[in-house]
C-alpha cells in the first residue's frame, strides 16, 4: 500500500479551533500552516464544491491571501455557508494537504461516564461533551446493579475468634455471635476504661 493511501485511510484529525475574528478574519495556528505546507508563500486556494476547503494546491478553487498575522478572511458567502459570525468557534480539519473549515458547537450533558464525542458533518463539527452523572443519579443504579452481589469468601471464617474491637463489632451486626463475645466484651470496655485512666493521670500529674 502507498503512503499516500495510508495517508487517506488514517481518520481525520481536527488540528486547530479558533474564535473568528471581526471582518471574517481567520487565525491559522502553527500546526495549521505546517499541515498545508506553507513556508513564505501568500498564496492559498479556497474550495467550497463539496467542504470548504482550504490549500497550498494550485487550481484547486479560488485564490485567497493571508498576511503577515497568519490570518486569512472568509468573504459573507462562506460565513453564510457555515452559518458563523464574528467570535463563532471555528474548526480545521485534516484533509489530504489541505484541511476543512467548518463550524464547531459545544453541546454538555450528563452520561453512564465523562466522555466527549466529535460528530462531524459537510459544514459542522458537533462536540458532545458527557459528564459524569450525579450522585443522587449513580447511587440508585448501583444499589441495582449489586442488591445481589455476595461475598467469595466465608465471612464467618474470617471473623472467628478474633478478639478486636471492629470484630466484635462486625460479628455483632452480621449476627454470628461467639460464645466468648460476652466476655470479650466486658474485656473491651475494661482495657478502655484503663486506657482512659492512664490518659487522665498523664495530663494532670
Amino acid at each position: 500500500m502507498s503512503q499516500d493511501k495510508k495517508k487517506n485511510d488514517r481518520i481525520p484529525q481536527l488540528i486547530s479551533v479558533v474564535p473568528l475574528k471581526s471582518e471574517g478574519k481567520l487565525l491559522l495556528k502553527k500546526a495549521v500552516r505546517r499541515h498545508l505546507g506553507l513556508n513564505d508563500r501568500n498564496e492559498l486556494y479556497l474550495d467550497t464544491k463539496q467542504e470548504i476547503i482550504l490549500s497550498a494546491q494550485k487550481n484547486k478553487g479560488t485564490q485567497i491571501k493571508f498576511d503577515s498575522k497568519n490570518l486569512i478572511r472568509l468573504n459573507d458567502k462562506i460565513l453564510s455557508i457555515l452559518r458563523i459570525k464574528e467570535k463563532s468557534l471555528v474548526a480545521l480539519v485534516q484533509r489530504a494537504d489541505a484541511v476543512a473549515i467548518k463550524a464547531f458547537q459545544i453541546i454538555e450533558g450528563r452520561g453512564k461516564h465523562a466522555r466527549f464525542i466529535d460528530i462531524e458533518t459537510t459544514y459542522k463539527i458537533t462536540r458532545k461533551v458527557e459528564t459524569n452523572p450525579t450522585l443522587e443519579q449513580f447511587l440508585p443504579k448501583l444499589v441495582r446493579q449489586y442488591k445481589n452481589a455476595k461475598l467469595k469468601y466465608n465471612v464467618h471464617t474470617f471473623l472467628i475468634e478474633k478478639k478486636s474491637l471492629q470484630v466484635w463489632l462486625s460479628r455483632r451486626t452480621l449476627g454470628i455471635a461467639e460464645n466468648s463475645d460476652k466476655q470479650l466484651r466486658r474485656l473491651l470496655i475494661e482495657e478502655r476504661l484503663n486506657k482512659q485512666r492512664k490518659n487522665h493521670q498523664t495530663a494532670n500529674p
